[in-house]
């Protein structure tokens, strides 16, 4: 296997990286949740559809707008831990008293939809690990 990072940052780098890709498309392709990615993930979503080209996320969102696959924190989970931590803090305990605390749950989310789109077959295996399928 063969890594190769492509630097997006600005609406130039991602026409650029868009160009690479096209003329040596990779095999899949993984994103980050840097928050310069964000805004044009519509776009990434799109070029890899029309390429297609697996994409790989961090978030759920991101395969529900037509992302292949994601694994990641679940948001629901650390927004709960948040509300905890708040409630804690507002009854008086001293916020440096508090532990530290990392996510405990992960969520792996397949677009099924997607991967019909672009030729692709996931295994029954992979599918049944899934904690959310879209079809």
């Amino acid at each position: 296997m063969t890594i190769v990072s492509l630097a997006a940052r600005t609406v130039v780098d991602f026409d650029r990286v868009f160009a690479q890709m096209s003329s040596d498309p990779p095999d899949a392709v993984l994103m980050t949740s840097d928050p310069a990615h964000q805004g044009h993930m519509p776009a990434i979503i799109d070029f890899l559809l029309n390429n297609r080209i697996p994409g790989l996320f961090q978030t759920r969102e991101h395969v529900v707008a037509g992302g292949l696959m994601s694994y990641g924190v679940s948001f629901s989970d650390l927004f709960r831990m948040g509300a905890l931590y708040t409630d804690k803090i507002l009854r008086g305990t001293n916020p440096g008293d508090l532990p530290i605390a990392q996510p405990v749950t992960f969520e792996f989310v397949i677009n099924l939809k997607t991967a019909k789109a672009i030729g692709l077959e996931i295994p029954a295996t992979i599918i049944a690990r899934a904690d959310e399928v879209i079809e």
